[in-house]
Parts: C-alpha cells; structure tokens; sequence
C-alpha cells in the first residue's frame, strides 16, 4: 500500500488487497510531483551525460597544438646544486649544520640528506623564481629553507619543524613551483600537479600568497586555486576546470 500523508489519508480509500497496477511514481493529490533527475540521467544515452574534470574537453584542443589522449605524465627533472656544494665535505657539512643550529635525521635505510646551502643563487633555482626572490629583497635562506630546499628540490620526503614566521612555507613552495616549472602547459581539466593541505582557510590562503608571492613571473606557468569554505563553488569549480597547477 503506498504512503499517504497524515493530512490526506481521510480523503482516499484504502484496500488491503494489493493492486495489480505497476507502482507509480506520481506524488499524492495535492502535492507537488517530485523531479525524477535520476532517471532522467540513467535513460540518457552516454553521449549526451557530460562529463567532468580531466575527461572533459574545453574549446579546440587540437587547434592549439595537442589532442586529449589520457592524464599528462608529470615530468620529475634531476635537480643538482652548483658544483661547489657538491664537493663539500662531510666535517665542513657538520659545521654548516652546527651553525644555522639545524638537525637532521635520516631514516634506516634512507639516502643521507642533501647538504644545506646558504646562498639562493647556489641552488640552482629557475630565472623566474630567482627574479622573484630577489623582488621581495630575500638575501640569505634561513636556516629551515637552507636546509628544506635541497632536500625538497631532490625528490625526498621531508618533515620539517620550525618556528613560527622561520620560512617554512617557502621551504615547499619554492620546491613546489620549480616542479611546475618542469611540466609541459596544462590542458583545461588538468592539475593540480601540486597539492597543498591546510587545517583552517586562513592558512589556506596564506599559503596561496606565499605561491603567489614567489611565481610573479612566470605567468600562466604557475596557476593557484584554493577550495574553501565561504567562496561561491561556481567560482572554485571554474578555476579547477581551466587548469591548475597548484591547488590546496
């Protein structure tokens, strides 16, 4: 027997038999009839159901040089510091160690850290990440990006504890750009190819002006969007579908 609303069931009759008749899916007399959305999408044919994220197309990809064939393959290019860091030795490691007062643990089995490096310009960064550092007047890395950078920059997983206002956030995001700066241009759908995770939307947003703040130059090259809460999704979503690079 269907439900009948408590208002409505003194105005029908009621059978204890069951009908023969197929169940439908017309609401009650004097209520509005329910929207069917899914089988409305069910019945239609895959075609005509569009599809989203990286499956889905935007504008004339061919015309601009390539054809949507699967997700972009990131690219992970061997990065080397300047040939002088490269020779230090392990005593004068030490003492560099001693001096920014950093400490450094290695896991069993894991490949002995890169040295930390006191200069930006020996780092080996990319031009528009140099130009930018030297924008915002930055001289010296402090000791959490001496040390973060190399690390970062050479593909390893790293945990890092500092201070409060110490770098930590360009100890990653200079890494993360440089990464973004090694990958072919993203195609509409495409992205992040570096993802950022943040407890509190303020957070969120800082960290998205730090990524800002160090990719001034390159344009089109380096692409945030940030996904939180109190910002219309329609804006969200149509950052995501152009493309992204980094995302938090």
């Amino acid at each position: 027997m269907p439900y009948v609303p408590p208002h409505l069931r003194g105005q029908q009759q009621t059978s204890a038999a069951p009908s023969s008749e197929a169940p439908s899916s017309r609401a009650p007399e004097g209520l509005p009839r329910p929207a069917s959305y899914g089988t409305r999408l069910e019945s239609a044919p895959r075609s005509d159901v569009p599809r989203s994220g990286s499956t889905q197309s935007f504008g004339d990809t061919a015309a601009r040089g390539y054809s949507r064939t699967g997700p972009v393959e990131a690219v992970f290019k061997k990065w080397e510091p300047t040939s002088r860091v490269l020779s230090l030795s392990d005593e004068t490691i030490r003492e560099i160690r001693q001096r920014l007062k950093v400490v450094v643990d290695a896991g069993a089995g894991e490949p002995l850290p890169p040295p930390p490096i006191e200069s930006f310009q020996e780092m080996n960064l990319h031009q528009y990440i140099v130009t930018d550092i030297l924008h915002h007047k930055y001289e010296t890395p402090t000791p959490i990006q001496a040390q973060g950078l190399p690390i970062a920059l050479s593909g390893h997983d790293i945990l890092g504890c500092a201070e409060t206002g110490s770098g930590k956030t360009a100890s990653f995001a200079i890494p993360m750009i440089q990464h973004c700066l090694n990958q072919p241009p993203l195609r509409g759908g495409d992205g992040p190819m570096a993802l950022v995770l943040a407890p509190t939307r303020e957070l969120a947003q800082q960290i998205e002006r730090e990524v800002s703040a160090f990719s001034r130059s390159c344009g089109r090259s380096v692409r945030t969007s940030i996904v939180v809460g109190g910002v219309p999704m329609h804006e969200q979503r149509h950052d995501l579908r152009n493309g992204v690079e980094v995302g938090g």
